[in-house]
């Protein structure tokens, strides 16, 4: 959960890279759920990538497990 004191400001960007993590998160699955491990390895390391670069941009005010709480709330395509 997000902490209740933080008051985060999205920009569109941060809109942008919350979609794109919620839909990294949702294609790992799938590839781990069709056995292509390799491709699920790959996909959830673009996805942590995308956290940290995101997690950098929020002047490290919420964790990557805040940001990936987010993305699935926030995160639309």
């Amino acid at each position: 959960m997000i902490r209740k004191g933080a008051n985060v400001q999205l920009t569109e960007r941060h809109e942008e890279f919350l979609a794109l993590i919620n839909m990294i998160e949702y294609t790992v699955g799938a590839a781990a759920s069709l056995a292509a491990e390799s491709a699920a390895k790959h996909l959830d390391i673009a996805r942590k990538t995308l956290l940290t670069e995101l997690q950098s941009e929020l002047t490290s005010i919420l964790s990557t497990e805040e940001i990936s709480q987010l993305a699935t709330r926030a995160g639309h395509c």
